[in-house]
């Protein structure tokens, strides 16, 4: 019988044995080296930096168990605006002011508001935290981007010295929220709400126009107190009664 000739591949294998297998071997690792990648990311290896509150679940007992990582990073990045030295969850000091907490539901829009001051001993600082979660998906009442913040605190809430304190909200964090909140109330008579381009005031709109100054100083004195329910000074805010004329509309 006669012998078969080897195949081109065959003779290629067999003249370039070498190369082939270290070939091979730089294929295997790049493949081990993207398991090992893929494996990382899926394991949360590449976590944001953040500033432990280390009393955040015994102090604000209803946050669900994915809300403690927003928090601590928001608060990290507070601290790295205004030059603090805390760098990691290792050395912080941070805590949940005792009476601090607030916690609302809201319930037709399935929102759930917590509000509560940190202080941080060893820098001297003090914040506001906010974090809103639903139990709906894709909720259309949150804010997204702004459901979790951390702000300066007016300096009358602070139990430290003035450091000058800087936030990412240009101190307007406390007015987003009750713009954003303010209009979930409940109000007898009227109903409240803070322009876009207003958020210094707030807007009183009575079912009827034709009341007298104490009824309208009632109605400031129930947003007030709304306000202040949200853990935010009412000072902050001016108030103003519509009247007829801001309902005149002009057609072209």
């Amino acid at each position: 019988m006669e012998e078969e000739n080897p195949s081109k591949i065959q003779q290629f294998l067999h003249q370039n044995a070498v190369g082939v297998i270290v070939f091979l071997v730089i294929q295997i690792i790049i493949v081990i080296l993207l398991v090992t990648i893929i494996s990382n990311i899926n394991n949360n290896s590449f976590e944001a930096p953040s500033t432990k509150i280390f009393n955040l679940t015994q102090k604000v007992n209803d946050l669900p168990t994915d809300s403690a990582e927003p928090i601590q990073v928001s608060l990290y990045d507070a601290v790295e605006i205004n030059k603090g030295t805390l760098q990691s969850i290792t050395d912080s000091d941070a805590e949940v002011r005792d009476g601090s907490v607030v916690n609302l539901y809201f319930e037709k829009q399935n929102v759930h508001y917590v509000s509560f001051i940190v202080d941080i001993p060893s820098i001297s600082q003090s914040y506001q935290v906010f974090h809103e979660w639903s139990d709906e998906a894709n909720n259309p009442y949150i804010m997204l981007n702004m459901a979790t913040m951390t702000m300066c605190l007016p300096q009358s809430m602070s139990i430290y010295e003035d450091f000058k304190c800087h936030d990412r909200f240009a101190q307007n964090g406390q007015r987003i929220i009750v713009s954003a909140f303010i209009k979930y109330f409940n109000f007898d008579g009227f109903t409240a709400f803070v322009k876009e381009k207003e958020n210094n005031v707030i807007n009183i709109n009575p079912i009827s126009t034709d009341i007298s100054k104490a009824v309208k100083d009632s109605y400031i004195q129930q947003v007030k107190e709304s306000v202040k329910s949200l853990a935010i000074p009412s000072e902050l805010f001016e108030y103003y009664v519509m009247q007829q004329k801001d309902y005149t509309y002009i057609f072209e």
